[in-house]
Order: C-alpha cells, then sequence, then structure tokens
C-alpha cells in the first residue's frame, strides 16, 4: 500500500499523529473529531486487532464500522498476524518491492538501477515458477507430456500450477518500474497504460484520471476480479500483487468521494495535506475492505492468504522538519503495516524490528507449515528459506546471533545519499550519510518514538560525543558500530548486485 504509515494502520488514540490531528481543533470540537477518527480505519482495526474506542474492550467485534464497510467474519481468536514496529527496505516505492517481493536489499544508489543489473536472489513469483516446472518434469517423467490445468477437470489443490499478476491503477512507466516487474518474474500486469488501451476488456475506464499517475484505485476491481475467477475456472493457484495509489501525493479523490474535516487551524502547520492525506487513507481502507469482500464472495477467503504491506511511510509538517520521504530520514517514513490475514490463522501481535525483506521467507514458512504445497514443493521451499538474509516472522526472531547484531538497513529515497540504520536487539536508529550534503541523526525510539528530540550533526565525530551525554557510552559504540556496518553494506550491496557505475551509469 502506497504510503501507509503504521500509525493509521490502523490510526491509534493517544499515538502522535492522532494528538497533533485533535489538538489542532478547538477544545469545543475535539470530541467530535475523535469520533470522527474512530470511523477512518475501520477494515485495518479489524485485520489486525488493533483497536480504537472500543465499545466493549473485551469484543474485537465491537468496533463501530461504518454502513457499506467490509465486516469481518473470522471467529473470535483469529485472523492472522500483525507486525508490530515493522520498517521498510526503501522510502522510494518500486525499491521497496524488491524487498517485499524478492527478499533483497535494494541497491544504495538513486533511482531504479536494479533494472541495469540482476536480482541476486529469486523473487516470490520465480520460486511458484519453480514449483511449476518441478510439476511439469514429474508429469514428463510419468506420462511423457506437459501437465496442464484444464477448465473443467478438477486438480487437486497442491498439484495446481501457480500464475502471478501484478495489478495497479497507476502507470509502471515511471523510472522503469515496468522493467522491474518482469524482472521480479511477474507474467503480466493491469497498469494504467493498459486499462487506457481500447482493446481492454473493461475498457473505457470508469472513472478519469485521478492525479499524475492513473487511476483510484478502485479502477482495477474487474480486473482483479477476473484474475480470481479465471484462476479458479482454470483450475490455478494465484499470486495476485495490487499495489495501491490513492494516497500518493497530491492526495486527490474521486469526485464523488465525501471529503470530512478530520484536522482543524490550531497547532503546528497549516494541516491541509495532511487532511487530504486522510481522507484518502479512509478511501483505500474502504478498498481494501472491497479486496477482502471478493475473496468471500468468490468463496476463496479460507484459502487465500493476504499479506498487506506499505512501501513506506509519509512524513509531513506536523511530524518532521522535512515533509515527504525524499532525502528525509525522518521515522514515519519508515514504519509500515506488515500484516498476514487468514481467517484460520490465529490473531497475534508481534513485536519485532523486523522489515518487509522478512515477507517472503514468512510466505514460504506458513505455505510449508500449514501443509500448502506437496511434498516436492515443500521440500524448495524448505531448501530456500534459510538463503534469505530475512528471517521468518512465525518464529523467534534472533536479534543477535553468535555475537552478530541482526542489523535492520534501509534506503532513503532516491536511494544513493542516505540509509536508515537500526538493530533489532536495540532501540537506537541512525541516518547516515553517504555524501557530504546530509547530516547524521541518532535517536531512541524507546525514550522518543516519533523522534520529536533525535540528535544530529554534519560529522559522526561529533555526533558521538552527544551521543554519550544523552544516551551512554553502549549508545555511543553502537552509533559507531552502525556508521562501520553501513559503509561496509554499501560495498557489499554493489558486489551482490554486481553492480559497477562504470558500467551502468546512472540515468539522470
Amino acid at each position: 500500500m502506497e504510503s501507509a504509515r503504521k500509525d493509521l494502520f490502523p490510526i491509534r488514540e493517544g499515538s502522535f499523529l492522532h494528538q497533533t490531528i485533535v489538538n489542532s481543533s478547538s477544545q469545543e470540537e475535539q470530541e467530535a473529531k475523535n469520533n470522527l477518527l474512530s470511523q477512518l480505519t475501520p477494515v485495518a482495526h479489524q485485520i489486525t486487532g488493533e483497536g480504537f474506542r472500543k465499545q466493549k474492550d473485551s469484543d474485537q467485534s465491537a468496533f463501530e464500522i461504518p454502513d457499506g464497510v467490509w465486516k469481518d467474519s473470522a471467529a473470535a481468536g483469529m485472523g492472522g498476524i500483525n507486525i508490530l514496529g515493522a520498517m521498510t527496505g526503501s522510502t522510494l516505492s518500486a525499491k521497496s518491492f524488491l524487498s517485499s517481493h524478492c527478499g533483497v536489499y535494494p541497491l544504495p544508489v538513486d533511482f531504479l538501477q536494479e533494472v541495469t543489473t540482476h536480482i541476486y536472489q529469486p523473487c516470490i513469483p520465480h520460486i511458484f515458477n519453480l514449483f511449476n516446472e518441478a510439476k511439469d518434469r514429474l508429469f514428463q517423467n510419468a506420462v511423457g507430456t506437459k501437465m496442464a490445468s484444464t477448465s473443467g477437470e478438477s486438480v487437486s489443490l497442491k498439484k495446481r500450477k501457480w500464475k502471478s499478476i501484478f495489478v495497479q491503477a497507476s502507470t509502471d512507466s515511471y523510472d522503469r518500474q515496468d522493467k522491474s516487474n518482469t524482472q521480479i518474474g511477474f507474467a503480466s500486469s493491469v497498469v494504467r497504460e493498459s486499462m487506457a488501451n481500447p482493446s481492454s476488456k473493461h475498457y473505457p475506464p470508469k472513472s478519469a484520471v485521478l492525479n499524475y499517475f492513473g487511476y483510484p484505485d478502485e479502477e482495477v476491481r474487474p480486473y482483479i476480479h477476473d484474475a480470481i475467477t479465471d484462476a479458479i475456472d482454470n483450475n490455478e493457484r494465484l499470486f495476485l500483487s495490487h499495489f495501491t495509489s490513492t494516497t500518493h501525493h497530491p492526495w486527490k479523490l474521486p469526485a464523488d468521494f465525501e471529503l470530512k474535516a478530520y484536522t482543524g487551524q490550531g497547532g503546528k502547520g497549516d494541516h491541509d495535506d495532511l487532511n487530504r492525506f486522510l481522507n484518502t487513507v479512509r478511501y483505500d481502507d474502504a478498498w481494501l475492505g472491497q479486496i477482502l469482500g471478493i475473496l468471500e464472495e468468490k468463496g476463496i477467503a479460507n484459502e487465500t492468504l493476504v499479506v498487506v504491506v506499505g512501501d513506506h511511510g509519509q512524513a509531513f509538517e506536523e511530524d518532521a522538519p522535512v515533509h515527504g520521504t525524499y532525502r528525509n530520514g525522518h521515522i514515519s517514513n519508515f514504519r509500515v503495516p506488515i500484516v498476514f490475514r487468514h481467517p484460520q490463522l490465529p490473531r497475534l501481535n508481534i513485536e519485532v524490528n523486523a522489515t518487509s525483506m522478512s515477507i517472503l521467507p514468512t510466505i514460504l514458512d506458513l505455505l510449508v507449515n500449514s501443509k500448502s504445497l506437496d511434498d516436492y514443493d515443500a521440500s524448495i521451499a524448505q531448501d530456500l528459506i534459510n538463503d534469505y538474509q530475512g528471517q521468518s516472522l512465525i518464529r523467534p526472531y534472533r536479534s543477535q546471533y553468535k555475537g552478530r547484531r541482526s542489523w535492520n538497513i534501509a534506503i532513503i529515497n532516491a536511494g544513493g545519499k542516505m540509509i536508515s540504520v537500526s538493530s533489532a536487539a536495540t532501540p537506537w536508529r541512525a541516518v547516515i550519510p553517504l555524501d557530504e550534503e546530509s547530516q547524521y541523526s541518532f535517536s531512541d525510539l524507546n525514550t522518543d518514538p516519533d523522534e520529536v528530540n533525535s540528535l544530529s550533526a554534519w560529522k559522526i565525530t561529533s555526533l558521538f560525543p552527544a551521543v554519550k551525554a544523552k544516551h551512554g557510552e553502549e549508545a555511543k559504540q553502537w552509533l559507531q558500530d552502525a556508521d562501520e556496518v553501513a559503509h561496509w553494506w554499501v560495498k557489499e550491496m554493489h558486489h551482490l548486485w554486481n553492480y559497477d557505475e562504470r558500467v551502468n551509469p546512472r540515468r539522470v
């Protein structure tokens, strides 16, 4: 999900952002604003189990859900795994896909230079294609011909072949995303350009172009419905990746969508951008409910794992001195939701300082341990899980191993100037510049979770004494280690990606 901040998935009463919004209104208006905010993200409330103003503390279903919004039918105590404390692998959208879909770190250079080389680990579609090839080989050995999924002929779930499709209502031409999607392994895509093509099945689009990227997210509903229907009819297993875009700047909405006034005029900033953003958050929360509703309509909700992840957050002037994600290391750009939604998974909230790098190994682990793969595919998946740098989130998370820290590193938009460094075992976080045009920063997310009072300096040698004085010798030593790891990591990523800027000059 585009610009999906964890503190808005769902909005949580008492959070820094919630208090900022409420305090922007007069005392007389605050109760009404609070009631309005309580209905901002009802779908996210339901699928995460996190609450905002429950009517009954003991009853998760007691949230007030607006009319026309999807309502969860999962049994009490069931619904899936919600990760608390997760961060993105990049605050540039297309680079973040590489972490979530491939379990790899993006390349620390500006923009999508990854398309000039090769992804250093198999992505989710590649793995599913490997399952398909294995089925073909086994079938050929048995009868001498390739196995085909044919409509009308029942094939057991574990024997069905996989199909991977990418869907978004916006363009994929920005910074070569179309090439990146092909590299990731998607067999086909539905994007703004294909929807606007007169040969498209659902041409013409029912909505006007919403912003400089594309249509409102709901415009892809018939394409998602078709993909699911075709998979059922053709005895296929479907991996469908959908990227929302309506929550992207400039936060425009369809003309018939009712806008609400969440913010007032008080406090820091004029709040106009934040208010537009909050309305798009409500729009996409309802849209997520529609997708879950399609799964129920088609009778496959209990057979479908839905993974919800943010590409990055979105800093506003209410959060940080710098607005947006570009060259902005503020924490509000990094905390994202990660949810593994399934009606037959127990409802769990897992607190761990992980990143979206853990999504792929977690999916494989869930497929294996839910016995959703045949023995041959399961053996492939089990072999691959341990090859990834991310850890499965359904197992005890190793924050340290044999004296080595589990470092979490994220690229800051546009990619080559700054990186975010944290580690799973500590609350500390640093922003490390890779040039001489940006500042170092250090924060303790336990005592300052919203980085209101982080420390910064132009030279790390100037930051060391400030960190030691405020946070102690151990924190100062951690910062020194983080700086060394960051600069080693940049070289290691160039090596893993086999990237040489002399051969692959950056696109300007």
